[in-house]
């Protein structure tokens, strides 16, 4: 094995893939670095008002605020390494809750944020869930682990199901709820022979929105939960990773150019109604389908923040190995 560069960026938005490429040529192209990367809150209208975190090159990215508004969870990549990290979301004290090797990430907190639930690839390209105190006490606890991808989305209200995207050779990601508990089996919230990614339950439990790919482009939908009904389109022109406001009356969704969407949510005793989407607030250009979290209160929105650019791609040319 020969050394071609001292230092080559490995990206945690690129599920840990190296920027580097190289032809048979003999050409090698590759960056050294990530731009630098902070956690800040911005208002309705995508002002920044506060930063949550200084500014450095360890890549944030897929922050998730617990139902309380207390603690953040948040992926984060520190000298190649992709982990995931715990922040007080007042005190912005991040602690790292996860020392693997492998990468970690798309992490998910229950309600008052003492449990979280992750996605980690022992197998090298194969995501599993596993859950465990969000102090960082005790052990890993496999939930899932088998021959296919899957990725948590959620953790119900009552502590009692994690929503899980499950990829399917014949339909596809799914959305799966997993009980917590010994007595429930995994059951199907949307199977379809088209993709279904992105899901959180509302505030009380009683639904669930979601992203699907069956109109031809992502579109957001919401349906009932635990017993599923009829799906209502939220989103119209595409819509992709929906949130909802702690008090369950707005959703918030991602159109494909990465405008923050907000749609107004009523509920009756058999029927949900949205309203006209309104468009907030463009994400940056490099952020575009990040993990965003909204405040309890959905007037300002936790997001990742590029602060600075990538390092400039260096280019090989006609690059051999010594004889």
């Amino acid at each position: 094995m020969l050394p071609v560069a001292p230092h080559v960026l490995v990206h945690s938005t690129n599920n840990g893939h190296a920027a580097l490429s190289a032809s048979a040529a003999g050409s090698i192209a590759y960056r050294t670095s990530a731009g630098q990367t902070q956690l800040v809150w911005v208002d309705r209208t995508g002002r920044e008002v506060a930063a949550l975190t200084d500014a450095d090159d360890t890549q944030w990215d897929n922050v998730f605020l617990s139902l309380d508004g207390g603690t953040v969870a948040a992926r984060r990549t520190l000298n190649g390494n992709t982990d995931v990290w715990i922040l007080d979301a007042l005190r912005a004290q991040p602690r790292r809750l996860t020392f693997g090797s492998t990468i970690e990430g798309e992490a998910v907190l229950s309600r008052d944020g003492r449990r979280v639930v992750y996605a980690s690839d022992p197998k090298a390209g194969l995501w599993d869930v596993y859950e465990r105190a969000a102090d960082g006490t005790g052990l890993d606890t496999v939930l899932i682990e088998g021959p296919e991808n899957e990725s948590p989305r959620d953790v119900s209200p009552d502590g009692r199901y994690v929503l899980v995207a499950k990829q399917s050779g014949t339909t596809d990601f799914d959305l799966w709820a997993l009980p917590l508990g010994d007595h429930e089996k995994p059951f199907a919230v949307t199977t379809t022979p088209f993709a279904e990614m992105m899901g959180r339950f509302s505030p009380d439990g009683t639904l669930v929105a979601f992203d699907s790919n069956e109109t031809g482009q992502f579109e957001t939908f919401v349906q009932s939960f635990p017993r599923p009904g009829p799906k209502v389109q939220v989103s119209k022109g595409g819509g992709r990773i929906p949130r909802w406001r702690t008090d369950g009356k707005e959703l918030y969704f991602l159109t494909t150019d990465g405008t923050v969407m907000a749609s107004s949510v009523e509920r009756s005793s058999s029927n949900v109604t949205t309203g006209t989407p309104r468009p907030l607030f463009r994400l940056p250009v490099l952020q575009r389908f990040v993990w965003y979290a909204p405040s309890v209160e959905g007037e300002r929105f936790l997001i990742p923040k590029v602060a600075s650019a990538d390092s400039p791609l260096t280019i090989v040319l006609n690059w051999k190995p010594p004889q």
